[in-house]
């Protein structure tokens, strides 16, 4: 099961991290089409048709170049039809378990929803019941949980209650 979180801007609280990896680069998703193994560029290409190439992906990277964590920032599309039309989803997110505990989850949160805000309306996250450390990282930054959603037949996410 997964549940919805959307940002209470009232308890927005800007997130540091203890890493020394504080470079946040921002990508169009196309960029990611040509480079990388198959299956990132494959989902690089899903998302990219999706969202009209309106997708961003947000990536820290350690000091030989590789990526250590990545967040995409996704803006309404037929995968989420609970959404308005100025709304945006994060995720998925993630960070190699080397990196993981230096506050890089909700540090790049912070830098998303500072980018964002005044260009979006309202911004969600879909986050596995079961992921313990995303759902601190998610509420650590301001977001609170609105709903249970599951995806119907189509993949599309969906709100039950």
């Amino acid at each position: 099961m997964f549940q919805l979180y959307e940002l209470n801007e009232a308890e927005f609280t800007p997130c540091e991290t203890i890493s020394q990896y504080k470079n946040i680069e921002i990508l169009p998703i196309k960029d990611k089409m040509l480079s990388g193994p198959w299956k990132e560029r494959l989902h690089a290409t899903y998302w990219c048709l999706l969202t009209w190439g309106k997708a961003r992906i947000y990536l820290i990277r350690d000091e030989k170049g590789a990526t250590i964590h990545s967040s995409h920032v996704i803006p309404k599309c037929v995968k989420f039809p609970f959404m308005g039309k100025w709304d945006m989803e994060i995720g998925p997110c993630v960070t190699l378990s080397a990196y993981r505990g230096q506050g890089l989850y909700p540090y790049v949160l912070t830098e998303i929803i500072k980018n964002g805000l005044q260009q979006h309306g309202k911004v969600f996250m879909i986050v596995d019941d079961k992921n313990v450390a995303s759902v601190h990282g998610v509420k650590k930054v301001g977001f609170v949980p609105v709903a249970q959603i599951k995806k119907d037949w189509m993949k599309r996410y969906v709100v039950i209650k």
